[in-house]
């Protein structure tokens, strides 16, 4: 089984924005509103209002997500296409959003990114069991730690993403679901994981900023043409 990652810098589209603030106007009118009225809310950071565009350009280009009437938020937060041809699944750390889905599933599956940082002990013991922790730290002190951190924490929400309960399940006390398979892969400095309930590989899909902002634009005026 093939799970498409969908994945686009927000770093980049923040530069393919700058002076173009008539453009952007349009470019937010072409996304379901619950992300347009995220990237408007001036009480976010600047980095979430940006994830929330490239959240919104993603579903929209990859599969025309263009009203929240094509979306339904489960209780934690996970979307689905309530036209159920497809389970996705969104994610965003570092300098990127990611969008997982995998056309005819059987079941759910989770996405999780984060840019490759260091190891933290005090998060590690915080969050995972025991034998992680010890299997984390048994690696040398330097990027092999710091992989396998990244790599225990990706996995761990990408399975609780797929369970559909999110950090409302205690993995440190209750335990890492089990019956979940996760595939790695990197992407200029951040581990992506996916999480399905059958062994899978990962193709990755990176997307240009422009060209998803081209897209919308044209997909609005479409629209608009057609009222």
């Amino acid at each position: 089984m093939i799970v498409n990652v969908h994945v686009v810098s927000t770093v980049k589209l923040a530069d393919a924005l700058r002076g173009r603030a008539g453009f952007a106007e349009d470019l937010i009118r072409a996304l379901a509103p619950r992300y347009g009225a995220r990237v408007l809310d001036s009480s976010l950071a600047e980095a979430t209002r940006l994830e929330a565009l490239a959240a919104g350009l993603l579903l929209l280009d990859v599969y025309g997500v263009d009203t929240d009437e094509c979306l339904s938020i489960g209780p934690a937060g996970k979307p689905y296409l309530l036209d159920g041809t497809v389970s996705i699944s969104i994610s965003h750390g570092g300098s990127c959003c990611v969008v997982a889905s995998a056309p005819g599933i059987d079941g759910d599956l989770g996405v999780d990114v984060e840019p490759v940082d260091g190891f933290n002990r005090l998060v590690a013991h915080r969050v995972f069991p025991v034998e992680t922790c010890e299997w984390i730290e048994a690696a040398d002190e330097g990027p092999v730690r710091a992989g396998r951190f990244v790599r225990a924490w990706t996995g761990l929400e990408a399975i609780l993403k797929a369970e559909g309960t999110g950090f409302e399940r205690d993995p440190r006390t209750e335990g890492i679901p089990d019956g979940w398979h996760v595939a790695h892969i990197a992407w200029h400095g951040h581990c992506i994981a996916v999480a399905t309930a059958a062994p899978t590989s990962i193709e990755l899909i990176d997307h240009d900023p422009a060209d998803l902002m081209a897209r919308a634009i044209e997909c609005r005026r479409d629209g608009r043409e057609g009222d």
